[in-house]
């Protein structure tokens, strides 16, 4: 059964992963680094900190892969997403620019006219492994403001799934932790469990960046 934690726990798993070297930048600043060539093509800013898509994990990409294969399965054509901008609240937006792994949207993108926002979301996936600190925290409260009613994090090096539900404010009411051999369905389909070993399928020692 998957285990409750509460933000005490969550603060603790993240703080051993704890990046220290950050540079606080606003979208603004990203403009103009990205129109000067310095920035990669794909990345993200998050609290003032830019993440670099493009460096994840071999076993974070492959996680990556199979969960939006499985999310293809269980919604329809065109719900199921990955590699673009979810926006947040007003308010967050000057220090954050999110780029989730895998989203899911309640209708097809082709019917967006424009933006898409975390109330737009039945469910939004990161895989995590260096940038767990802050998928765990910031990104959850980002979230949550945003209303993004279910938000995953994948934690590739520990091999376990933490699963927020009910967004209340700047938290999440409902935050489970789930180990490697449970199984894993989004709350808007509970019948679609899906075994988390089959998401995860590498262990945790050895993880290797891509060349």
């Amino acid at each position: 059964m998957p285990k409750t934690i509460t933000r005490r726990d969550l603060l603790k798993i993240a703080t051993e992963h704890q990046n220290s070297n950050r540079r606080r930048l606003t979208r603004h600043d990203c403009g103009i680094l990205s129109a000067a060539g310095v920035l990669a093509e794909r990345f993200e800013l998050i609290d003032g900190s830019i993440i670099e898509k493009t460096e994840k994990s071999v076993p974070e990409d492959i996680t990556s892969h199979l969960t939006f294969s499985r999310m293809l399965e269980i919604f329809d054509v065109g719900q199921a997403g990955t590699g673009m901008l979810l926006e947040v609240r007003a308010e967050d937006r000057p220090l954050n620019f999110p780029m989730p792994d895998v989203f899911v949207l309640y209708q097809s993108l082709l019917l967006f006219p424009g933006e898409v926002c975390g109330s737009d979301t039945l469910l939004v996936v990161e895989v995590a492994s260096d940038t767990l600190r802050v998928d765990l925290l910031y990104k959850a409260t980002l979230y949550a403001r945003a209303g993004v009613p279910e938000y995953w994090v994948f934690d590739v090096a520990g091999l376990r799934l933490f699963v927020y539900r009910s967004p209340s404010g700047n938290a999440y009411d409902d935050v489970r932790v789930y180990e490697i051999d449970e199984r894993v369905a989004p709350e808007i389909s509970p019948k679609s469990e899906i075994p988390i070993a089959e998401l995860m399928p590498f262990p945790a020692k050895g993880l290797q960046k891509q060349r």
